[in-house]
Protein backbone atom coordinates (compact mmCIF):
# COMPACT_ATOMS: atom_id res chain seq x y z
CA UNK A 1 0.00 0.00 0.00
CA UNK A 2 1.28 3.43 -0.93
CA UNK A 3 1.99 5.75 1.96
CA UNK A 4 -0.14 8.81 1.29
CA UNK A 5 0.38 12.00 3.28
CA UNK A 6 -2.07 11.95 6.18
CA UNK A 7 -2.74 15.69 6.23
CA UNK A 8 -2.46 18.31 3.51
CA UNK A 9 -3.01 22.01 4.06
CA UNK A 10 -4.27 23.91 1.03
CA UNK A 11 -4.90 27.52 2.01
CA UNK A 12 -7.82 27.54 4.43
CA UNK A 13 -8.68 23.89 3.74
CA UNK A 14 -7.39 20.83 5.53
CA UNK A 15 -7.34 17.55 3.62
CA UNK A 16 -7.23 14.61 6.02
CA UNK A 17 -6.91 10.86 5.65
CA UNK A 18 -8.89 9.69 8.64
CA UNK A 19 -9.43 6.21 10.00
CA UNK A 20 -12.94 4.86 9.91
CA UNK A 21 -14.93 5.65 13.03
CA UNK A 22 -18.57 5.58 13.98
CA UNK A 23 -18.57 9.34 14.63
CA UNK A 24 -17.13 10.13 11.19
CA UNK A 25 -19.55 7.67 9.59
CA UNK A 26 -22.43 9.41 11.37
CA UNK A 27 -21.26 12.80 10.09
CA UNK A 28 -21.03 11.55 6.49
CA UNK A 29 -24.38 9.77 6.80
CA UNK A 30 -25.99 13.00 8.03
CA UNK A 31 -24.51 14.98 5.10
CA UNK A 32 -25.80 12.42 2.61
CA UNK A 33 -29.27 12.58 4.10
CA UNK A 34 -29.55 16.37 4.19
CA UNK A 35 -29.20 16.51 0.40
CA UNK A 36 -30.47 13.20 -0.91
CA UNK A 37 -31.45 14.57 -4.33
CA UNK A 38 -27.85 15.52 -5.19
CA UNK A 39 -25.82 13.14 -3.04
CA UNK A 40 -27.14 9.89 -4.42
CA UNK A 41 -25.45 10.68 -7.76
CA UNK A 42 -22.04 10.32 -6.09
CA UNK A 43 -22.72 7.15 -4.16
CA UNK A 44 -22.32 4.27 -6.64
CA UNK A 45 -24.66 1.78 -4.99
CA UNK A 46 -27.21 4.27 -3.73
CA UNK A 47 -27.34 6.08 -0.44
CA UNK A 48 -26.74 3.96 2.63
CA UNK A 49 -29.78 3.35 4.79
CA UNK A 50 -27.81 3.07 8.05
CA UNK A 51 -24.68 4.59 9.56
CA UNK A 52 -23.16 1.10 9.78
CA UNK A 53 -23.20 0.88 5.97
CA UNK A 54 -21.15 4.09 5.73
CA UNK A 55 -18.74 2.72 8.32
CA UNK A 56 -18.33 -0.53 6.40
CA UNK A 57 -17.58 1.39 3.19
CA UNK A 58 -15.00 3.49 5.05
CA UNK A 59 -13.26 0.36 6.34
CA UNK A 60 -13.25 -1.16 2.84
CA UNK A 61 -11.74 2.04 1.38
CA UNK A 62 -8.96 2.03 3.99
CA UNK A 63 -7.72 -1.33 2.74
CA UNK A 64 -8.31 -0.62 -0.95
CA UNK A 65 -5.02 0.14 -2.69
CA UNK A 66 -6.90 1.73 -5.58
CA UNK A 67 -8.38 4.66 -3.68
CA UNK A 68 -7.24 7.52 -1.49
CA UNK A 69 -10.00 9.92 -0.55
CA UNK A 70 -9.27 12.90 1.70
CA UNK A 71 -11.88 14.48 3.93
CA UNK A 72 -12.00 18.22 3.26
CA UNK A 73 -12.36 20.48 6.28
CA UNK A 74 -12.67 24.21 6.75
CA UNK A 75 -12.53 25.45 10.34
CA UNK A 76 -13.16 21.92 11.65
CA UNK A 77 -16.30 21.55 9.52
CA UNK A 78 -16.45 18.60 7.16
CA UNK A 79 -17.20 19.88 3.66
CA UNK A 80 -16.81 16.64 1.68
CA UNK A 81 -14.16 14.45 0.10
CA UNK A 82 -11.65 14.73 -2.73
CA UNK A 83 -8.95 12.39 -3.93
CA UNK A 84 -8.40 9.29 -6.00
CA UNK A 85 -11.41 7.04 -6.41
CA UNK A 86 -9.58 4.62 -8.69
CA UNK A 87 -5.81 4.27 -9.13
CA UNK A 88 -4.44 2.09 -11.89
CA UNK A 89 -0.92 1.55 -10.56
CA UNK A 90 0.19 -0.69 -13.44
CA UNK A 91 -0.63 1.84 -16.15
CA UNK A 92 -0.13 5.07 -14.18
CA UNK A 93 -3.69 6.34 -14.46
CA UNK A 94 -5.69 7.81 -11.61
CA UNK A 95 -9.34 8.84 -11.46
CA UNK A 96 -10.12 11.87 -9.35
CA UNK A 97 -13.37 11.87 -7.42
CA UNK A 98 -15.04 14.35 -5.11
CA UNK A 99 -18.26 15.31 -3.41
CA UNK A 100 -19.26 18.29 -1.29
CA UNK A 101 -22.05 19.04 1.11
CA UNK A 102 -24.72 21.32 -0.31
CA UNK A 103 -23.63 24.57 1.35
CA UNK A 104 -20.01 24.10 0.20
CA UNK A 105 -20.84 23.74 -3.50
CA UNK A 106 -20.34 26.64 -5.88
CA UNK A 107 -17.70 28.28 -3.68
CA UNK A 108 -14.60 27.05 -5.50
CA UNK A 109 -13.56 24.45 -2.92
CA UNK A 110 -12.74 21.72 -5.44
CA UNK A 111 -11.04 24.20 -7.78
CA UNK A 112 -8.89 25.41 -4.91
CA UNK A 113 -7.72 21.97 -3.71
CA UNK A 114 -7.53 20.21 -7.08
CA UNK A 115 -3.99 21.47 -7.89
CA UNK A 116 -2.70 19.76 -4.74
CA UNK A 117 -4.44 16.51 -5.68
CA UNK A 118 -2.88 16.78 -9.14
CA UNK A 119 0.55 17.40 -7.61
CA UNK A 120 0.11 14.34 -5.42
CA UNK A 121 -0.92 12.25 -8.42
CA UNK A 122 1.75 13.40 -10.84
CA UNK A 123 4.70 13.91 -8.48
CA UNK A 124 4.22 11.60 -5.50
CA UNK A 125 2.34 8.78 -7.24
CA UNK A 126 4.09 9.20 -10.61
CA UNK A 127 0.83 8.99 -12.56
CA UNK A 128 1.05 9.70 -16.28
CA UNK A 129 -2.62 10.61 -16.64
CA UNK A 130 -5.42 11.83 -14.38
CA UNK A 131 -9.11 11.45 -15.22
CA UNK A 132 -12.26 13.22 -14.06
CA UNK A 133 -15.56 11.54 -14.91
CA UNK A 134 -18.81 13.42 -14.49
CA UNK A 135 -22.36 13.29 -15.70
CA UNK A 136 -22.96 15.14 -18.94
CA UNK A 137 -25.54 17.36 -17.27
CA UNK A 138 -23.31 18.13 -14.26
CA UNK A 139 -22.11 21.49 -15.57
CA UNK A 140 -20.32 22.57 -12.37
CA UNK A 141 -18.06 19.47 -12.44
CA UNK A 142 -17.49 19.81 -16.17
CA UNK A 143 -16.44 23.45 -15.66
CA UNK A 144 -14.01 22.44 -12.89
CA UNK A 145 -12.32 19.99 -15.26
CA UNK A 146 -12.21 22.47 -18.13
CA UNK A 147 -10.90 25.36 -15.96
CA UNK A 148 -8.04 23.15 -14.83
CA UNK A 149 -6.99 22.21 -18.35
CA UNK A 150 -8.53 18.76 -18.60
CA UNK A 151 -9.44 17.74 -22.13
CA UNK A 152 -12.77 16.12 -22.95
CA UNK A 153 -11.79 12.68 -24.25
CA UNK A 154 -15.23 11.14 -24.59
CA UNK A 155 -18.91 11.52 -24.05
CA UNK A 156 -20.18 8.03 -23.36
CA UNK A 157 -23.85 8.22 -24.21
CA UNK A 158 -26.34 6.71 -21.76
CA UNK A 159 -23.39 5.26 -19.84
CA UNK A 160 -24.50 5.87 -16.25
CA UNK A 161 -27.61 4.59 -14.51
CA UNK A 162 -28.37 6.52 -11.34
CA UNK A 163 -29.91 4.77 -8.37
CA UNK A 164 -33.30 6.25 -9.30
CA UNK A 165 -33.09 4.41 -12.65
CA UNK A 166 -32.52 7.51 -14.79
CA UNK A 167 -29.88 7.18 -17.51
CA UNK A 168 -27.23 9.83 -18.19
CA UNK A 169 -24.24 10.48 -20.39
CA UNK A 170 -20.77 10.26 -18.82
CA UNK A 171 -18.10 12.79 -19.75
CA UNK A 172 -14.50 11.66 -19.38
CA UNK A 173 -11.88 14.37 -19.07
CA UNK A 174 -8.14 13.80 -18.75
CA UNK A 175 -4.90 15.63 -18.12
CA UNK A 176 -1.51 14.19 -19.01
CA UNK A 177 1.55 14.61 -16.83
CA UNK A 178 3.30 16.44 -19.70
CA UNK A 179 0.42 18.96 -19.85
CA UNK A 180 0.56 19.45 -16.10
CA UNK A 181 4.32 20.01 -16.19
CA UNK A 182 3.96 22.49 -19.04
CA UNK A 183 1.31 24.38 -17.06
CA UNK A 184 3.61 24.60 -14.02
CA UNK A 185 6.28 26.36 -16.11
CA UNK A 186 3.98 29.28 -16.95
Amino acid sequence: MKDFPKDLIVGKYQLKLLPASISLAQEVFDIYNTDVAAMFFWVPNGLPKRVEEVLLEMVENETNEKSCMYYVYENKKLLGQVGFSNIGWKHGVGSIGYWLRKEARGKGVVSYVLPEIERLGFEDLNMRKLIINCAGDNMPSRKVAERHGYKLDAVCRQDVVYPDGSIHDNCEYSKLKSEWEKGKQK
